[in-house]
């Protein structure tokens, strides 16, 4: 699988029925290729390639605030859309990295 897409992914396994699979945008573009040491079955070095998953929330466009002042003096739920919480945990365990990306631009 290298084509960039929307897939259901189960990160807690098939075995697991507690929780569904879930939607994720899976960006093959974002990643570096890495060589893994060589393979057992063929003794040649694969290469493993790297992306991003990211989850659905209900934050996707952009919302007005008030503007405050001081650190935290605003605070703003995330509803992610299309997982649960256990099904987020369990990605990021699985994760080598995993990061939130937020973005507040003033206006006047």
């Amino acid at each position: 699988m290298t084509r960039s897409g929307v897939y259901q992914i189960d990160p807690d396994g098939p075995f697991d029925k507690s929780e569904m699979p879930m939607k994720a945008y899976c960006d093959f573009n974002a990643g570096t290729s890495k060589t893994l040491n060589n393979s057992p079955l063929t003794n040649e070095a694969s290469p493993i390639y790297a992306g991003t998953t990211e989850i659905r929330h209900d934050l996707e466009t952009p919302k007005d605030i008030q503007a405050c002042q001081g650190a935290g003096c605003h605070d703003i739920g995330v509803s992610y859309t299309e997982a649960s919480l256990k099904q987020i945990e369990t990605l990021i365990s699985l994760s080598e990295r995993c990061y939130q990306y937020i973005q507040v631009i003033e206006t006047s």
